[in-house]
């Protein structure tokens, strides 16, 4: 085929050719728009998590490990094999023989010790108590790493919208500093007008370098909890100025903290009640089938061991006493715990609603009133009624009210997380509550 005869996308094709090129193209841009992550928001930050979270597995583990101990310590000891040669000679013309006495015999039995069932069912519900005691640490840990991972989440939230305000600040800056720099060559501006703009470039530059920072610690903080995906882009802010514990106009009646040392009383009632039951001993039995010479005949025998408490006053019931103490003990541990988180999670209350009214003024007047300033001062500085310094101090403090209020919002978000996955009722998986309407960005 000659090059003449060779199909061309001459200018009556160009509009077919360039419709076959776009979608020869269009597949191949498709898996780079799919390949974007997709936005992480809290509630999969939360599973990602608690998936990770190896003190979670180790509670889980330890409630099972003590499960299976109870179902066995309700059960009787194993018996034991007995295999004897009695009375065997070892010196004499009859040394090695059994047949030669009536008193050797080779002898096959069987022991056992006796436990009784209250003490069997004892022992299993302590046991049991201690599963659910277990259990109960792993709601306290599983409560923990809600709690660490909603605050990593909105630490990088709001450290990324700091970020984002100064790099917007540092733009600003740089062009009215390109500004009166020009303005200064052709000698309507002097020369500290245009070091002072020099200068406060340099300023926010620090401050972009500090943010950026701060922000990368963020990410690392997340990482801690979710792994590689904190480095997706967060997702929209769950709503923060509602909260469960709240509206139900209490403080948590089963919260993990206390819920452990509740379980742990219970652990202490059963020990207790272990050491009483203690105080009547265990008794054992064994029966041995004795055979002998032919000419003796063989032999049965029945033993039966009781031990004798001749001190229980200083051995069974001072353990007794021992184990009662400890019940008091920890009953005394979970009032102190129950009152110290009611106190907590009320202080925390007011914290947070303080910090929503604070947020609210802060997002309202004091950052109008502060944006006004920056425009009368722009106004004043291009009529030439105000130097420079005036003008870069407005948008100084401009932007120092806005981070002050990201910062009040960070806060308020952190006191929110400390309360949002608090049980209303019984230990148990709590759901995402909507963080406010004054923290949006």
């Amino acid at each position: 085929m000659s090059l003449r005869s060779r199909p061309r996308c001459g200018r009556p094709r160009l509009a077919a050719c360039g419709w076959l090129l776009a979608a020869l193209l269009l597949p191949a841009a498709a898996p780079l728009r799919a390949a974007e992550p997709a936005p992480l928001d809290l509630d999969e930050a939360l599973r990602l998590a608690e998936d990770r979270a190896p003190l979670l597995a180790a509670a889980r583990l330890d409630a099972h490990a003590l499960r299976e101990q109870a179902v066995a310590a309700a059960r009787l000891p194993d018996p034991t094999l007995m295999l004897a040669l009695s009375n065997l000679p070892v010196t004499g013309p009859e040394r090695g023989r059994l047949d030669g006495s009536p008193m050797g015999m080779a002898a096959v039995g069987l022991a056992q010790t006796w436990v009784g069932r209250d003490k069997r069912a004892a022992r299993s519900e302590g046991l049991a108590h201690a599963a659910d005691a277990a259990q109960a640490e792993g709601e306290r840990e599983r409560l923990r790493v809600r709690i660490g991972t909603a605050r990593a989440w909105l630490t990088r939230h709001f450290r990324a919208q700091a970020l984002e305000r100064l790099l917007e600040r540092q733009q600003r800056t740089r062009q009215l500093a390109d500004a009166v720099e020009a303005a200064y060559r052709s000698g309507r501006r002097p020369l500290a007008d245009a070091l002072l703009a020099r200068a406060e470039v340099a300023r926010v530059e620090d401050r972009v370098e500090q943010a950026r920072t701060a922000l990368a610690n963020a990410l690392v903080g997340l990482e801690r909890w979710i792994g590689p995906q904190a480095s997706r882009p967060p997702g929209r802010l769950p709503d923060l100025d509602r909260l469960a514990v709240v509206e139900a106009l209490a403080v948590p009646a089963e919260d993990p903290e206390v819920a452990v040392f509740r379980l742990q009383e219970q652990v202490a009632q059963s020990r207790a009640e272990q050491a009483r039951l203690d105080r009547r001993p265990d008794w054992s039995w064994s029966l041995m089938y004795g055979r002998r010479d032919p000419a003796f005949g063989d032999v049965i025998s029945l033993n039966v061991a009781v031990p004798l408490p001749w001190d229980r006053g200083n051995r069974q019931d001072r353990e007794l006493a021992a184990a009662l103490d400890r019940l008091e003990r920890t009953r005394h541990q979970t009032e102190d715990v129950r009152r110290a988180r009611e106190a907590q999670i009320r202080s925390r209350i007011n914290t947070w609603r303080s910090q929503l009214a604070r947020l609210a003024l802060c997002r309202g007047e004091r950052l109008a009133l502060a944006e006004q300033r920056v425009v009368a001062m722009e106004a004043a500085f291009r009529g030439n009624q105000a130097p420079l310094a005036d003008y870069l101090d407005a948008q100084r403090q401009r932007l120092d009210q806005d981070l002050e209020c990201i910062e009040l919002a960070r806060k308020t978000a952190m006191s929110w997380a400390e309360l949002a996955f608090l049980p209303i009722g019984p230990v148990a998986h709590a759901t995402t509550p909507s963080l406010p309407d004054e923290v949006q960005p």
